[in-house]
């Protein structure tokens, strides 16, 4: 088994048991002609990094609890 398959398969078994409220939880994973895909719920309201790249980051330093 190569790096990049020893690296999806610790990703795979970490996302598998991690548990949290604010968290979507794996589904499942595949593995298919060297493509590997992660499984995930819908995520009703868009995903984090869509709502962070709508933000106004000069103006909004509070974001990380970080106020200057």
């Amino acid at each position: 088994m190569g790096l990049i398959a020893r690296e999806f398969k610790a990703e795979v078994e970490t996302l598998s048991t991690v548990q949290h409220k604010n968290l979507i939880s794996l589904q499942g994973y595949c593995v298919h002609d060297g493509s590997q895909l992660l499984i995930y719920s819908h995520m009703e309201n868009g995903s984090l990094d869509y709502w962070l790249s709508k933000l106004d980051w000069p103006t909004n330093p509070d974001v990380c609890g970080k106020r200057q």
